[in-house]
Order: structure tokens, then C-alpha cells, then sequence
């Protein structure tokens, strides 16, 4: 993976004492305290971060630490990045080492090596202001307090002590520990004293998605398992391998698990992630465990009831891992009905597509472009969606620094020869929080931009036209709908009107809002909310 660029986010600093609720660290040997700068080499290079610990005991708090960096308030589920390992340190350790202290928590790095010392004491969540703020018990205020620390093992320094910051915040007194920016400044993020948040901020999610790569996961696309027309919601234990159906019903509401199964699937190492699709073409969503380390594949086909019971099939052959850069992107490419798999590369642009078989099976790679050079840029994106309602999965490649836009579009085939439209309008690259989120938004049966900055509220849609092309923003809003910290946006059709509608997931306390598309494709506001915790556990994902 090649070097991170000089624009990074919040970058590494040598030494981090955490808190006005921090004890002094003692300085790590061999180093200055004053030297509080960084080398962009510095910064990670690797996607798999192995991790130890030099403290022996504490099981039940090293699960929830191990939990809290798998499930979805982690930096991973923002980035290409994988946290592997969690046993006990050998001797000449590298990656990340954790020390279980007292009175403090704090992250040194010294190059290939980063100490983390953590405070699993039994008062902690009673005096310190992260905790105190958030009204967080024992559990909750280690998972923060180690939330932050893993930031700073990422590189990035302390918000509060930006330049740029209007803060003033306990914790100020060393002045600047970081020479470069991500954003405007963020009184919200899990790095600072401020607002001493308990979770990853908009701009936390999107910056380390900038700076580390797309992660290889779903898009926030919600999907139906029964075949009853609308999108249910999937919660998955990374941990425990259990999974939690909550069914849409009505005009689009939830009403909590409609079905749950103990039996642990895709949970067996850190390396394995769950997606979603159709894979034997019978209209009902597929579940697909990925093992990002070894290649491996496994299928669970949904059932006639939409529920599922263990895999029914497998491979153990290596593939889309030749390279950590690799994402995997699910669609359906030769308009089969079956969901295919392409392994891209973010780095090279190279392409390789397995086509689902028959039975929804994966037999290897069936057509690839090694020289692809597609949508490579650092700053470019690569989403899946049918633009020119052909039935195809096409690829859209976004360039979030200058707002250019191109599509592949999927020919007869399912395969790709560069792009086929191009514009150079500058569009959803006003704010370097921004996002897309891709669905059929007007029900036309061609895939629309939606162009979503988490941090300010601004929504911009761009529907396609009849040719799949887009021309700028068709409508917008400002707005602080789904803006608080922790929330996320996921889009599918809940009432099953054929238009995609909006689902608000707040990912700690698990409260969800809705709102539903007008017959013109755009959004008013909450229709429906839940007050009922749902999906809040630690190490759970919604899909």
C-alpha cells in the first residue's frame, strides 16, 4: 500500500497523555516530549495492525476493547483497516502493544512500534470527564477511553489543539501536536476535550476513510430477505456470530428482532466481514462471509421464510487477496439475476469479476482487467449501482476533490472497458466531509447520487437521466437530519413503493428514524422514529 498523503487527517504525534483525565505518561525512553511532530512515513502503511497485550488477566475488559474495535463505532468499519492478533505480547512484539496501567491512558509511537496504556480500574467511569459528560458505566467509558487511544495509534493528534481550533479546552496546554488538518475543525470528534465524545464523529468516519482507503464492506444499502417488497434490517455480532432480523412492516417501520439465530456464523477471525446480495437469483437477500485474510468464501442462501440456518456453500481457495489495497464490490454485472463478486483494487485500478453460478456459488475468477487504471486517484471513489436501468451493475467513479464524474457502464457481458461517460462539473466536493450513497431515490428503475455531508447536514440528489448520465444537483437540502455523533445513514425501500428511502441508525444507543421518499424522490423529514434500542451492543453491525 503506498505511502498515506502529506493532507492527512489530524496526523501522529510522538506522545499523547490522554485527558484532563490523565495522569502525566512517563516519557518513553529514548524519546522528547517536546517533539511533538510528525513524518508522513510515519504514518501506517499496512492494513492488517497486529495487536498484544503486555498485561496478563483482565479477560472480560480485553473483550470489550477487542469488541469495541470489530463492531460498528470502530475506526475500522470507516477505513481499509484491520486490527488482528489479541493475545499475549512475544518477545520483539511489533504493531500495537497494550499495557493495562493505572490512573492514566496514553499512546506512544515509536515507528513500527505503538505502546497504548489503558485504565481498566474499577472507578474509571466516575472521574473521568469522557465518562462522566456521557453518563457512561464502567464498560462503556473503557471502550471510549480505548476508542480514542486507537486513534492516536492511527496518527491523529488531539482536535482541540488545532490551530484552527475556537476551543479553549482542559488539555490545551501543550499547545499544536499536529501539522496537518482534515476538515474544518471538529468540536464533535472523538479526539478532542471539548465535547469529550464517546464515539467517532462524522468527520472522524469520513477523514479516516479519505486517509486509509475504502473499507471492504457493504455499502449502507439496506436489503429484503423475505421477498416481501421491503428492506429489512440485518444486525450481526462480529464476536458471537448471531444474527438479528428486524422486518419492515407497515408504511415502513420496525418494530424490533422478528428473528434471531445463536448459531455463530462469519465470526470465526478478525478477518472475516459479512455482505449481502442475491446470489442464486431467487429475489430473497443472501448473506456472504468474505475472509479478508485468507481469500476464503462462504454462502448462507436465504430460505422461503427469509431466515437462514448455517452455509451451504464454500471454498477455501485464496482469492481478491494478492493485494491489502483489494475492496470487494457486490452487483450484478451480466444482468443474470445473480449477484456477482468483483475484487477491485483502490490503488491500481485492476478489476476481476467471479459471476455467481447457478446455485449462487463462486468458482474463481471468470473475466478480469489487470490494467484497468480505473478511478485509482487518492482521492476518487468507486460505487456500484444500475445508472442506465439496463438490468447491469455499472461502476461510477467519484473524485471527491474535484467533483469529477465517470461511469463504466456494464456491457452485454457483465464486463468493463473504461469509462463511458465523463463530467467535470464539480459536484458533492464542496466539504471534504462529503459522501455518496447510491439508490433509486424518484423509482424510475435507475440508480440516483446522493451526495451526503454527515458533519454539516447538506443533502444533494442527483437523479439519472434516461441515458444514466448525471448533470448536477436536482434537488437539496441543509438540514441536521441524521447529523448527531454516531448516527448513520443507510437507504432502502421500507414500504415498498419502489422508491429508496432514508434510515437513521444511531449506532450506540440503537435508536433508528425514517425517512420515506415523496412521490418526487425527495425528503421531508422524520415519518416514523423508535425510541427502542436496537443493534447498540458493542462488536453488532447493521447491514
Amino acid at each position: 500500500m503506498k505511502l498515506l498523503p502529506r493532507w492527512a487527517l489530524w496526523p501522529l504525534t510522538l506522545l499523547w497523555a490522554c485527558g484532563p483525565d490523565a495522569s502525566p505518561s512517563p516519557e518513553p525512553l529514548g524519546t522528547s516530549a517536546q517533539d511533538l511532530f510528525y513524518e508522513a512515513a510515519i504514518l501506517r502503511t499496512e492494513r492488517e495492525i497486529p495487536v498484544c497485550w503486555l498485561t496478563a488477566g483482565y479477560a472480560t475488559e480485553k473483550g470489550w476493547v477487542r469488541e469495541a474495535l470489530r463492531g460498528q463505532r470502530s475506526w475500522m468499519r470507516s477505513a481499509n483497516l484491520n486490527f488482528v492478533g489479541w493475545g499475549e505480547c512475544a518477545p520483539g512484539a511489533q504493531g500495537v502493544v497494550i499495557e493495562i496501567g493505572g490512573a492514566y491512558s496514553a499512546a506512544y509511537d515509536g515507528g513500527p512500534l505503538t505502546e497504548v496504556y489503558v485504565d481498566f480500574n474499577d472507578n474509571v467511569h466516575e472521574w473521568r470527564p469522557r465518562c462522566t459528560a456521557n453518563n457512561l458505566d464502567r464498560r462503556a467509558c473503557i471502550v471510549a477511553s480505548t476508542l480514542h487511544e486507537f486513534g492516536h495509534v492511527l496518527g491523529y493528534g488531539h482536535e482541540h489543539q488545532r490551530w484552527d481550533s475556537p476551543e479553549v479546552c482542559p488539555g490545551d496546554l501543550l499547545g499544536p501536536d499536529s501539522t496537518h488538518v482534515f476538515g474544518p475543525y471538529d468540536f464533535d470528534s472523538i479526539m478532542g476535550y471539548c465535547a469529550n465524545a464517546s464515539q467517532l464523529s462524522a468527520t472522524d468516519r469520513v477523514g479516516t476513510e479519505r486517509l486509509y482507503g475504502p473499507p471492504n464492506a457493504d455499502d449502507p444499502h439496506l436489503r429484503d430477505f423475505n421477498l416481501d417488497g421491503k428492506v429489512d434490517l440485518l444486525c450481526h455480532h462480529t464476536s458471537s456470530g448471531t444474527l438479528y432480523l428486524d422486518r419492515a412492516f407497515g408504511s415502513g417501520q420496525f418494530n424490533g428482532s422478528d428473528w434471531v439465530s445463536p448459531s455463530g456464523w462469519c465470526n470465526t477471525t478478525e478477518g472475516r466481514l459479512l455482505f449481502t446480495g442475491d446470489f442464486n437469483g431467487d429475489d430473497r437477500t443472501d448473506l456472504l462471509c468474505f475472509d479478508q485474510l485468507s481469500g476464503a468464501r462462504f454462502v448462507d442462501r436465504a430460505n422461503n421464510s427469509g431466515t437462514f440456518g448455517g452455509t451451504d456453500w464454500s471454498s477455501s481457495a485464496a482469492w481478491c487477496t494478492a493485494s491489502d489495497t483489494r475492496q470487494l464490490l457486490i452487483g450484478d454485472y451480466d444482468g443474470d439475476g445473480r449477484e456477482d463478486l468483483l475484487c477491485y483494487d483502490f490503488i491500481s485500478g485492476a478489476q476481476f469479476i467471479d459471476y455467481a453460478g447457478a446455485n449462487g456459488e463462486f468458482s474463481g475468477t471468470n473475466w478480469s482487467r489487470a490494467n484497468a487504471s480505473f478511478c485509482n486517484e487518492d482521492r476518487q471513489r468507486v460505487f456500484v449501482g444500475d445508472f442506465n436501468g439496463d438490468q447491469r451493475a455499472d461502476l461510477y467513479c467519484h473524485d471527491f476533490a474535484t467533483g469529477s464524474q465517470g461511469i463504466d457502464y456494464a456491457d452485454a457481458s457483465g464486463e468493463f472497458g473504461g469509462y463511458d461517460w465523463t463530467r467535470a462539473g464539480g459536484w458533492c466536493n464542496g466539504a471534504e466531509t462529503r459522501t455518496i450513497i447510491v439508490g433509486d431515490y424518484n423509482g424510475d428503475g435507475r440508480d440516483d447520487l446522493f451526495c451526503y455531508d454527515p458533519r454539516t447536514g447538506d443533502k444533494h440528489l442527483d437523479y439519472a437521466n434516461l441515458d444514466g448520465e448525471f448533470g448536477g444537483s436536482n434537488w437539496a437540502v441543509a438540514n441536521n437530519w441524521c447529523t448527531s455523533g454516531g448516527s448513520r445513514l443507510f437507504v432502502g425501500d421500507v414500504n415498498n413503493d419502489g422508491r429508496d428511502d432514508w434510515v437513521c441508525h444511531h449506532v450506540e444507543s440503537g435508536l433508528k428514524w425514517v425517512d420515506l421518499a415523496s412521490e418526487s424522490g425527495q425528503f421531508l423529514g422524520t415519518d416514523w422514529q423508535s425510541n427502542a434500542p436496537w443493534c447498540s451492543l458493542e462488536a453488532q453491525l447493521l447491514h
